[in-house]
């Protein structure tokens, strides 16, 4: 799966830019599932997350947050490519969320690592 984005809400599949490097994720999750008493299952806030283990230079890590919208934001809306359910590519309207430096990620020997960025508010398109 080719992860991809771009800032603002209902932005076409074809005008979506992949990421470089590409991010991991380990799919679809929920915020809350509530068993209901007829045997279905609510799922309450979907989210996923795109992680990357670490960025060799500051600039690669400040083109992942421009290509987002998070450059000078804490967060924005975006179109993002991600996992559905089944673990096929789907297109989710979203609010992304910017990683806190020194909570989130951290800089060790020279490389930015540990870096998530949370993909809320899903809507599937």
């Amino acid at each position: 799966m080719a992860y991809s984005i771009k800032p603002g809400h209902g932005v076409a599949l074809v005008t979506l830019v992949a990421f470089d490097p590409q991010p991991r994720c380990e799919g679809l999750e929920y915020t809350r599932r509530i068993p209901m008493p007829d045997g279905t299952v609510l799922d309450e806030g979907p989210f996923f997350r795109l992680m990357w283990d670490y960025f060799e230079t500051a600039a690669a890590y400040q083109a992942v947050l421009t290509l987002s919208g998070l450059i000078s934001a804490k967060s924005a809306l975006v179109t993002v490519t991600g996992p559905d359910e089944n673990y096929n590519e789907s297109r989710f309207n979203a609010t992304i969320i910017k990683p806190r430096t020194g909570q989130d990620i951290s800089r060790r020997n020279f490389y930015i690592r540990g870096i998530m960025l949370l993909c809320r508010d899903l809507v599937e398109l």
